[in-house]
């Protein structure tokens, strides 16, 4: 079975849980799991690790997939996803501490880098801060934490630091209007040491000059981050654009023929609003899919 096979077989259980998840303000345990056991969390780990490095138009189909049947874990799990591609920049010492075995990890990474600094120490750095938006931290193994390290002439670099999650506090402050099942909840961390190769400057992973590419083949790796994660940002938009469109489309054909070809009572047309929203929708997921190959 393909992976985009396996995502459709998850769109019954997100669509029944949806609301339930939008009430709880977090992902449910069971939905968790079940994209676990489904093995789209190691779609873009290397083989060496027990994953299945699969390409972004993969990732691309999986993650609209999902977006369609719920926004907010399509949200959640393309960045679970591709937060996994994030940690083998690092060593392969600290890539072998933090798989320890299982083909996966669910790390949140906060892009908010104002969030916290770190302090030059023997060994490594002591990091302090709180950041926002920790999509994933309500399940979440390890923590990606942007900080501002200085460098030897006082200028500031932004540097990713990566630590388990038993050293992170996350903090409940997700009381919004929308997505809210994503638990993109705030975490603090309070003067925690973390080690000098778990601490990596944000452009490495951003040019994909860290040596990920010398160490893992395939074109993934030596893909730049950012299309990587303009997708996983644009995926639930787009995802949730397609399934509105269809539901009021699904909507309007059951007035039609209750109020219109029933009852004979009119209904306003509202056939070029559908089309033109159809065709702008259509258009952005052309634009999204030719920039894979441009």
């Amino acid at each position: 079975m393909s992976f985009v096979q396996q995502a459709e077989k998850l769109v019954p259980l997100l669509r029944e849980t949806a609301r339930e998840a939008e009430i709880a303000r977090r992902p449910l345990d069971h939905v968790i799991e079940a994209i676990r056991q489904s093995g789209l969390y190691a779609l873009m780990v290397p083989g060496r690790y027990g994953g299945h490095e699969q390409d972004l138009d993969t990732f691309f189909d999986v993650v609209l997939t999902l977006s369609r049947a719920d926004a907010s874990m399509g949200w959640l799990t393309g960045f679970y996803i591709e937060h996994n591609l994030w940690l083998f920049n690092y060593p392969e010492t600290v890539c072998d501490e933090v798989m320890a075995g299982s083909n996966h990890v669910l790390a949140p990474a906060a892009l908010n880098i104002g969030g916290g600094a770190a302090r030059k120490v023997d060994g490594g750095y002591r990091l302090s801060g709180q950041w926002q938006w920790g999509t994933g931290i309500v399940h979440s193994t390890w923590v990606l934490a942007g900080g501002l390290v200085l460098d030897e002439s006082g200028g500031p670099v932004p540097t990713f630091f990566l630590l388990p999650t038993s050293e992170v506090e996350p903090v409940d402050t997700w009381h919004v209007t929308g997505m809210c099942a994503t638990g993109s909840w705030d975490f603090r961390i309070d003067d925690v040491f973390v080690p000098e190769e778990r601490a990596l400057p944000f452009q490495q992973f951003l040019d994909a000059t860290s040596g990920i590419a010398e160490r893992f083949d395939g074109p993934l790796y030596s893909t730049p981050l950012m299309p990587v994660l303009g997708f996983a940002a644009g995926l639930p938009l787009l995802g949730a654009a397609q399934r509105v469109l269809a539901e009021f489309s699904d909507q309007m054909r059951e007035k039609i023929e209750k109020n219109v070809l029933r009852a004979g009572s009119p209904l306003p047309d509202v056939s070029g609003v559908l089309g033109e929203a159809a065709l702008r929708i259509d258009t952005a997921e052309l634009v999204m899919t030719s920039s894979m190959t441009s």
